[in-house]
């Protein structure tokens, strides 16, 4: 494959891809996919592409060739002024940074493009972290965005994720595809997003294919989208303004929150079966049984209520009155749990001081020494006679 002859004849085009913000209704952006034709006008998939670029050393040519054939398309769309367009740029182009900015600064402005209007993306690579911090900086200077393409794979990192500071981070579809069937990843990438959210950078969930990932990543907070469930890459001629106010991202977004707000009811209906079996428990079992029978009674509540990861009883003074019953299911974690040993020994005298006064509270979420789960903790009073107790139970992190 002879890329200077590509490059010479034109041989060039550009497919767009969608992106997509649920919260605004519209597509803001698209990010340009780089597509080459051999002389027979046969397509070159982009991988054998650039190892024939890289082999004739022509990797850093045939990226700025590209660039100007997506800055071409994109003028020619007559949505330059409402929508951004994102540029993957090699790993030589960064390397190159002087010459890559100015290069297209040129070209933006043969296009009538202003800087603000384009995103470069970075993918994070194991190039020298100096070049990337001087090309950030020029493009900076020069009015670009920059994303942080692919983060959560290979060589990103929260150093620079910190250092480079993008105004967009393009979460990897490899971490998000996942996330429904993975909690810890589900938890990894809500704590990444609401990390993204105080450093007032945007989040981009990359590779959303279908309305299952949609929804789970919609009731994390992430708006902004990019896969084939909203769009299939499109050519420039597909695209114009009615395009990027089209209804069916406001019907998505009617469709997910809705369903969100469905899933919103069943948790308050969870929410308010375990907090009147609570009650139950206190204002009637266990007022009316003595002391020594209280691990049978939360022993048969533990069994019973899967939303209940465990109960124990401790007096005012915060010693425990019973052991810790929690489920079977957790038995594997327990043992698995360097300090529950040092935990199950440790009285919680905090516990009465949970309520500040009140007889119920829940606390927020935090890791339990002894079960090793994230958990909320309710902490209910009640009396015995004329003696003070506190029920202690765990439930699951979004209780």
């Amino acid at each position: 494959m002879n890329i200077r002859d590509v490059i010479l004849h034109r041989r060039l085009e550009v497919l767009f891809h969608p992106i997509v913000d649920l919260s605004l209704g519209r597509i803001i952006g698209f990010e340009a996919l780089g597509r080459a034709y051999d002389n027979e006008g046969k397509f070159i998939p982009p991988n054998k592409l650039f190892e024939s670029a890289k082999q004739q050393n022509l990797t850093f040519p045939l990226d700025l060739a590209l660039q100007e054939k997506a800055l071409q398309r994109f003028s020619e769309t007559g949505v330059s002024g409402e929508c951004l367009l994102f540029l993957n740029l090699e790993r030589e182009s960064l390397e190159n940074g002087e010459i890559t900015v100015k290069w297209l600064l040129n070209k933006i402005n043969h296009y009538g493009i202003k800087p603000k209007g384009v995103v470069l993306e970075i993918l994070e690579s194991e190039m020298d972290e100096r070049h990337i911090l001087k090309f950030v900086e020029r493009t900076r200077r020069a009015g670009f965005n920059i994303a942080l393409d692919d983060f959560g794979v290979k060589h990103s990192n929260l150093d620079r994720l910190v250092k480079l500071n993008p105004n967009i981070v393009k979460v990897d579809r490899d971490i998000l595809k996942y996330v429904k069937v993975d909690e810890k990843r589900k938890t990894i990438v809500t704590a990444l997003h609401e990390t993204l959210n105080r450093l007032g950078i945007f989040t981009l969930a990359e590779g959303v294919d279908n309305e299952e990932d949609a929804l789970l990543l919609f009731s994390i907070g992430i708006s902004i989208y990019q896969g084939f469930y909203f769009y299939k890459p499109m050519r420039y001629n597909e695209i114009n303004l009615s395009l990027i106010y089209d209804t069916r991202i406001e019907n998505i977004y009617k469709k997910l929150k809705h369903r969100q707000n469905i899933a919103k009811k069943l948790r308050g209906s969870m929410k308010r079966d375990i907090l009147y079996v609570i009650e139950t428990i206190t204002n009637v079992s266990l007022q009316n049984t003595s002391p020594s029978h209280f691990d049978s009674v939360i022993e048969s509540y533990v069994k019973t209520y899967k939303e209940i990861l465990g109960m124990y009883v401790v007096d005012s003074e915060g010693k425990l009155t019973t052991q810790l019953h929690y489920r079977e299911e957790l038995k594997d974690k327990v043992h698995s749990n360097p300090i529950s040993s040092a935990a199950f020994v440790y009285r919680r005298k905090d516990v009465t001081e949970d309520c500040d006064g009140m007889d119920l509270c829940i606390t927020e979420v935090y890791l339990d020494g002894y079960l090793g789960v994230p958990v909320k903790r309710i902490v209910k009073k009640f009396n015995y006679l004329n003696n003070v107790y506190f029920l202690i139970t765990y439930v699951p992190p979004d209780f």
